[in-house]
């Protein structure tokens, strides 16, 4: 079995092993501080360097042992090798590791929750629980900060089964002998097999960048950690100064909020017009009103509203039918229309049908029968 040795030490960027196995393009060593996915983080990469080879290590995977895969094992041959950890990975990996452990018990002594479904992406972080966080997310980001700016020590010990300490936030899965667990200070206990920083205050900020509803029980965030967060707010902060510059205005907040009462207003003016277009389009045929457009379904009501005196038949490109009548049974005449020409619908002296393959056919065979 290969030794671990990001166990041992998980500041390790550099080590030097032997390659005892070669399958395909996984490479096994006799020791390795490359880190296999597992547990929601990300594998370590790297390269694997011997005489006179040089290989990409694009994932780390566990197989039973651990096998680093790289992109060709040509030229390749077993012996002595010196590996190197992609470290900002890896380092960016431990802060979002450790501020996830952070978080998680902040949510729990704040909401009364425990996190499930937690997982580590290259650009955001996720965590998943049941109950509605959004007007804690404030007290739940400064007691996570406060203690990643309490500089706490992070540590891990490994105990046998039997004796597990007793202030544990999760308990360990089944079927483990020996359970490795990590602590932040007195903050957090959890049983864990990733890695993690030394110290608190390596994770830098915690910063919720996202909440929503994931089903109808379960709340999920995205959050973001050390360096992560500081390219998060340059990011925001230079989209911010994009808008400030396109709109011209120092105060985002009354710029966007005077474009937004400007859009709708010219949103009811040009409904108004599209209603007064219409109308003057609709053609008359003794008691029958017909019409058909580009029209969504508000316009469409507001036509027949407006054209309450016949009986009226409106259909819209887009494949929606209305129909209206105060005396003809316009329910069923829409059965008839949807069996022959497919769509769904409903309603009562009004019946509106969307999904029509063809309205110019439906609405000639509507006029048709309403005649």
């Amino acid at each position: 079995m290969t030794e671990l040795l990001f166990y041992k030490d998980p500041y390790i960027k550099e080590f030097d092993a032997r390659i005892v196995k070669i399958d395909g393009n996984k490479i096994y060593l006799d020791k390795t501080a490359f880190y296999p996915e597992g547990g929601g983080q990300p594998s370590d990469r790297g390269k694997i360097i011997g005489d006179g080879f040089e290989l990409d290590v694009v994932d780390v995977q566990k197989d039973g042992d651990v096998a680093h895969i790289v992109r060709t094992s040509k030229g390749v041959k077993l012996g002595s090798v010196h590996c190197k950890i992609d470290w900002n990975r890896r380092y960016d990996f431990m802060q979002q590791h450790t501020g996830h452990h952070i978080l998680a018990a902040a949510i729990k002594r704040v909401l009364g929750v425990d996190v499930f479904g937690s997982v580590i992406f290259e650009d955001v972080n996720k965590m998943e629980f049941e109950r509605d966080p959004r007007e804690s997310i404030r007290k739940i980001e400064a007691l996570a900060n406060g203690v990643v700016w309490s500089s706490l020590p992070v540590k891990t010990s490994v105990h046998a089964r039997s004796n597990i300490p007793s202030d544990l936030r999760k308990s360990p899965k089944e079927g483990i002998s020996e359970v490795r667990v990590v602590r932040v200070g007195d903050f957090d206990a959890v049983p864990c097999a990733g890695t993690h920083v030394k110290n608190s205050a390596e994770v830098g900020i915690i910063k919720i960048t996202n909440v929503y509803r994931k089903t109808k029980d379960v709340w999920r965030v995205e959050f973001v950690c050390g360096f992560r967060t500081l390219k998060y707010m340059n990011d925001v902060l230079d989209e911010r100064n994009k808008l400030k510059e396109k709109l011209n205005s120092s105060n985002l907040v009354e710029a966007v909020e005077k474009l937004y009462d400007e859009c709708v207003e010219l949103r009811k003016r040009l409904h108004d017009i599209q209603l007064e277009l219409a109308l003057g389009k609709v053609s008359r045929d003794g008691k029958v009103c017909y019409y058909i457009g580009d029209m969504d379904m508000k316009l469409m009501e507001e036509l027949a509203v407006r054209m309450s005196d016949c009986n009226i038949a409106l259909a819209s490109t887009r494949g929606y039918v209305l129909l209206s009548s105060g005396s003809l049974d316009v329910k069923n005449l829409m059965k008839e229309i949807t069996n022959k020409f497919g769509g769904k619908g409903g309603g009562g002296t009004i019946v509106r049908a969307g999904g029509v393959s063809n309205p110019v056919k439906a609405l000639e065979y509507a006029v048709e029968r309403m005649r």
